[in-house]
């Protein structure tokens, strides 16, 4: 099999699942329905519809799962979309050895009252724009409570270093998705690295594990939680299988959320991982990502026609073996020699991130708070030419 079989719409099609998406709409009755938790019915597990459907004769029940929430840019943080803004989290100094006298970068703990201009909000304008705006700010914004003991990035950091050479030799310093070599190239997490040394805590106290539980079953959901805290206390991005390389068009594309990557299949001997390429549609300004909709709106949502060989402004990737343009539903095969010293990129993490980034590209993007544009997750790597060796890649101006 070439293709994947599926689309990045492949749930709206399911009859069994509009039914009980219909039942779960007419229990809620006339209440307002965020449209990120109107997604997330939509891209759910049937268990987890299921159980909802198993409240219709409780309203209130209903109403307290899908009707009474506030982070809507959690799919955005999660997805490592773009940096959320109005975080309203203490200042988080970063120092650039390489910036000299603006090496002390921050997150301003009242962000709100920064409004972005017209040509800084990134995707309301051009990509070129967006590129541009985020790389020249110089306040990154922090989208989730920062661990009171959170190890600050070190360039050069000697353990962080050794763990992106392992993954630039699992991929033979090459793309996985496009098979480009260097010098464009970058070790990019899965998860952000950006809630790295998070507590479980912090994310009990805003609603991630409840909002996860709400659509995706208990399995599942225990799968990812093990994934990211596999001390079951703080969350570890900077581990080889929360990794994967990645040409730095590819990496930036993933974080703006025009792309996402499905999953398939791990071997038996956990050697070899089929993975899916899939195009995401632009995000619809029009749309505010604090939506609410009506029920019967919920109950009636088309995703319209996926993209396949570009989503439109000239976006294209090409197979740099046999120089085709990679159209929706190419797969292609991670491998290692080593399952024990390079393990494989997560299943569980990329299936985490594939439902939030489906989601996040169509929950709008228009909404007051939008300050986005800071596209970035913070912690990607280029690997310079003719070199294993990781280095943090340099602001762009």
């Amino acid at each position: 099999m070439n293709n994947d079989t599926q689309t990045i719409f492949s749930e709206f099609s399911d009859p069994h699942r509009r039914s009980l998406i219909d039942r779960i709409c007419v229990a809620v009755g006339n209440h307002r329905i965020p449209r990120v938790k109107a997604l997330g019915l939509w891209f759910a597990d049937i268990k987890a519809l299921e159980v909802l459907v198993g409240h219709e004769r409780n309203p209130h029940m209903l109403r307290y799962m899908l009707v009474d929430f506030s982070q809507y840019n959690l799919p955005r943080i999660w997805a490592s979309d773009v940096q959320a803004s109005r975080s309203g989290q203490p200042r988080v100094l970063e120092t650039r050895p390489d910036m000299g006298a603006r090496g002390e970068r921050s997150a301003a703990a009242d962000i709100s009252s920064r409004r972005p201009e017209r040509g800084d909000r990134g995707r309301s304008g051009s990509p070129a724009q967006a590129s541009t705006a985020a790389r020249l700010r110089s306040e990154p914004r922090i989208p989730v409570p920062q661990a009171s003991g959170r190890r600050k990035r070190i360039l050069g950091d000697p353990t962080e270093e050794s763990i992106r050479v392992t993954v630039t030799d699992r991929e033979e310093a090459r793309c996985v998705l496009t098979r480009r070599g260097g010098p464009s190239l970058e070790v990019a997490h899965i998860i952000p690295n950006r809630i790295n040394r998070t507590t479980r805590d912090e994310h009990d106290g805003n609603s991630v594990w409840n909002f996860l539980r709400t659509f995706w079953s208990e399995e599942k959901v225990d799968a990812w939680e093990q994934a990211l805290m596999p001390g079951g206390v703080l969350v570890s991005t900077e581990r080889v299988c929360n990794l994967i390389t990645l040409d730095l068009t590819a990496q930036d594309q993933w974080d703006r959320g025009l792309i996402a990557f499905r999953p398939i299949s791990v071997n038996e001997e956990e050697t070899e991982m089929r993975i899916a390429f899939h195009w995401l549609p632009f995000r619809s300004a029009t749309i505010a990502r604090n939506d609410r909709m009506p029920p019967a709106a919920v109950r009636d949502m088309g995703p319209g026609t996926p993209p396949s060989r570009s989503p439109g402004r000239f976006n294209y990737f090409f197979d740099m073996e046999t120089l085709e343009v990679i159209s929706s539903g190419h797969v292609f095969t991670v491998r290692t020699n080593d399952k024990e010293k390079q393990p494989l990129p997560s299943m569980e993490l990329l299936e985490l991130r594939w439902h939030l980034s489906r989601i996040a590209a169509m929950q709008g993007g228009a909404d007051e708070d939008d300050d986005s544009g800071d596209d970035s997750d913070g912690g990607s790597f280029s690997v310079p030419s003719g070199s294993r060796s990781p280095v943090k890649r340099e602001c762009m101006l």
